[in-house]
């Protein structure tokens, strides 16, 4: 059995079936153990990035949203005609999520919601001019956020590796969005597949 992640990757590499069913008990639970403290820092990170996106941010005029509802906010100013279901689409949300987080936002005055001229089912998003700042100070906010964040990673990460987390979060993303079931309200199964 592998003893670090560079082994059991190799192993992948020589021989990428993988059959949990006949591994012995012994044997299921070393790669469980190894496998699972490797994911448990991205558990770890999903859950404290989740609770971050839902705090509540102030930007301008004492205006307190989630970093979620600012982020669709910015993309309803940035994007001319925005609608619930592009905006669901892009941020790979239920259109059912995205139009409570924008109903939130209209309540807040930040948003109007206005039928299209040659299609009464389809409703455009545009920012008001509270919005048009609030977005704005967002903007501003996410900027000075992200650069302290990156310098702050400088301490402990090469210019290289931060490029590198980058990427892979992007094709981690990618890989969560294939596996993720459709934006109906459904659930995906558990279970594995054998053989992987």
């Amino acid at each position: 059995m592998p003893e670090n992640l560079e082994e059991f990757m190799s192993s992948l590499d020589a021989d990428s079936r993988i059959d949990v069913d006949a591994m012995s008990e012994d044997e299921l639970s070393e790669v469980f153990s190894l496998l699972d403290s490797q994911m448990s820092a991205v558990y770890t990170f999903v859950l404290n990035y989740n609770e971050y996106m839902n705090a509540r941010h102030t930007y301008g005029d004492d205006l307190s949203v989630t970093m979620l509802e600012a982020h669709l906010l910015t993309d309803i100013c940035d994007l001319p005609d925005s609608t619930v279901t592009g905006l669901a689409r892009k941020w790979n949300r239920s259109v059912s999520a995205t139009s409570q987080t924008v109903g939130k936002l209209i309540k807040k005055g930040l948003v109007v919601r206005e039928s299209a001229k040659d299609n009464a089912k389809v409703f455009h998003l545009s920012p008001t001019p509270a919005g048009i700042r609030a977005s704005d100070e967002h903007k501003k906010y996410d900027t000075l956020d992200i650069v302290k964040t990156l310098k702050t990673l400088r301490h402990s990460l090469s210019d290289e590796e931060i490029a590198t987390m980058f990427a892979a979060l992007g094709a981690y993303n990618k890989l969560l969005q294939k596996a993720a079931p459709e934006k109906k309200g459904g659930r995906r199964k558990s279970g594995h597949k054998k053989g992987n």
